[in-house]
């Protein structure tokens, strides 16, 4: 299987690619979805946090267009849409439960009961 034809990865996609995510997506290509890489090996490899690894798995995934799949195991190229497709129903599924978390609190504000929150402070 040709990996870049089955993905239909281009090349106009990494321009701009450098730092941390150029670093993180060159490991990537060596990587089988098979063994992927878990954060803490590009942490331990690049001595960066793992904030900084997820912001690059991020702009690969955003800027360069990437189909960078993970899970449990770790990182890795979706070697076929249905890898993908489970990446993304995970990332839409954390998505829907943290704009959840942020909204939910919203209603509290709106009922009256601003002042019941902080009853000890008065």
């Amino acid at each position: 299987m040709d990996y870049y034809k089955d993905i239909k990865m281009s090349r106009d996609n990494l321009t701009g690619l450098y730092g941390l995510p150029y670093y993180i997506y060159t490991d990537l290509l060596k990587t089988s979805y098979k063994q992927p890489k878990k954060s803490k090996y590009f942490e331990d490899k690049y001595k960066a946090k793992g904030a900084e690894v997820r912001d690059a798995i991020r702009q690969l995934r955003v800027k360069h267009k990437q189909p960078v799949c993970s899970g449990a195991t770790g990182y890795y190229f979706a070697p076929n849409k249905a890898h993908w497709e489970r990446t993304k129903a995970q990332l839409l599924s954390r998505a829907n439960k943290l704009r959840e978390a942020a909204n939910n609190p919203d209603e509290y504000f709106y009922d009256g009961k601003q002042g019941s929150m902080f009853w000890w402070m008065f």
